[in-house]
């Protein structure tokens, strides 16, 4: 008999008993960022499709973002760059420099 206390433990004390609950699994930790490219370049094409040890068909975008967000083992990280360099282009182009150091665009002889 409950005598009317509403704690669902089934005995008859007014403090309910705690029931033992499991701690949560922690969610795995990210590994740290990847630059895919290596050495701070950007990914110039993220529509091309890339191969790499493990991995085939992967477009050069979405490998990016897994390195970004820490999917991509610190291992990993360092080989990839030597697999899609060219595909997804991580050599960009360099913009031209106007040489003259006041970010003005013109070249004004300043040096």
């Amino acid at each position: 008999d409950d005598s009317g206390d509403d704690d669902d433990d089934d005995d008859d004390d007014s403090v309910p008993v705690l029931r033992p609950t499991f701690a949560p699994i922690p969610a795995s930790v990210p590994f740290p960022a990847c630059d895919i490219c290596g050495n701070g370049r950007p990914v110039g094409n993220p529509n091309g499709i890339v191969n790499y040890p493990g991995e085939t068909g992967v477009r050069c975008g979405d490998l990016q973002s897994a390195g970004l967000n820490g999917s991509i083992t610190p291992s990993e990280c360092l080989i990839i760059p030597g697999f899609i360099t060219e595909t997804c282009q991580c050599n960009p182009i360099p913009v031209e420099d106007d040489d003259d150091d006041d970010d003005d665009n013109e070249d004004d002889d300043d040096d």
